[in-house]
């Protein structure tokens, strides 16, 4: 991946940006987020489970940034502790459903994949960004040489 990607540019007022959690956080892409928070404007996260604490809590509160998320377990605590978590009442599973429905409304995805050969496939979580990723306007993805390969219907 180059550090040359314009993030910024790729992502418009309004838009929600999310990206795949806990172990397949795309810790490159959303380090170049949050270096891009200080010039998006109304837009929103969107996560399930953070483990890493990359986008700074801090900044998303003085941009005026809110963080949907499904609670305030892993490292989403931090963006309660500042005012920007809206908790998202719906269970896990429900996700991709409200994803498909429209209801979880993606632009951007920022997803960590893994090359199978022949192409990449999603790794090494598959979550309600599976969904997504056919629907959002923009896909980012972070190749990650040390991902697992996972099967099935993982394929970007």
């Amino acid at each position: 991946m180059t550090d040359s990607l314009d993030i910024a540019g790729l992502i418009r007022r309004g838009d929600a940006i999310a990206w795949t959690g806990a172990s397949a956080e795309p810790t490159r892409l959303l380090e170049m987020l949050n270096s891009a928070l200080d010039t998006l404007t109304a837009v929103e996260l969107v996560t399930n489970l953070s483990l890493a604490e990359t986008i700074e809590a801090k900044k998303v509160a003085a941009r005026g940034i809110r963080v949907r998320a499904l609670g305030g377990a892993g490292t989403n605590r931090r963006f309660a502790d500042v005012g920007a978590l809206d908790i998202m009442p719906a269970h896990y599973s429900m996700l991709p459903d409200m994803v498909v429905d429209g209801y979880l409304k993606i632009d951007v995805v920022l997803v960590q994949v893994a090359a199978d050969g022949q192409g990449f496939r999603q790794s090494p979580t598959v979550d309600y960004v599976t969904d997504a990723i056919a629907r959002a306007r923009v896909v980012i993805a972070q190749v990650n040489d040390q991902a697992p390969v996972i099967e099935g219907d993982t394929a970007i």
